[in-house]
């Protein structure tokens, strides 16, 4: 019940993190919260910790290969993967993995895609959870011309 200036407050509550049973201020126990000290913005399992995101950096095309490279953050619990999914709009997406987690990149040969328009998906997929990241929009887009 004394004042401690010292003492962190990561929610910005006036109640130093040593005493408060909600650290993170989003409404779960410290007990009940896998990530008692990051708030998430979107939370759609319930679990206290901020769901994974992944986003592309570099869209690279040359006359072999489209590269793609970006990065993923599943907070405290980490990433499990990052899959991409290339597809012509209105075709059905079809997910691959990706090289590594926080950083990662693919590689795509333009051999086995045709000429046109295309739409860039990424998720990432968060360790323990499980939890997968909505793919709901494209991320980036691009056109082939053979």
């Amino acid at each position: 019940g004394q004042s401690n200036p010292q003492q962190g407050d990561v929610d910005s509550d006036n109640i130093g993190d040593d005493c408060d049973p909600d650290i993170d201020g989003d409404l779960f126990p410290n007990g009940a919260d896998k990530c008692p000290l990051i708030k998430p913005y979107t939370d759609r399992n319930k679990d206290g910790c901020q769901d994974p995101f992944s986003k592309i950096s570099q869209l690279r095309k040359s006359s072999s290969y489209v590269t793609l490279r970006g990065t993923a953050s599943g907070s405290s619990l980490g990433v499990a993967r990052v899959e991409v999914a290339v597809a012509k709009p209105g075709s059905k997406r079809r997910f691959v993995r990706a090289r590594g987690t926080t950083r990662w990149s693919i590689r795509i040969k333009t051999s086995r895609l045709s000429s046109g328009k295309y739409r860039v998906f990424t998720r990432a997929v968060q360790k323990r959870s499980r939890l997968t990241e909505s793919t709901k929009h494209a991320k980036k887009s691009f056109r082939l011309a053979r």
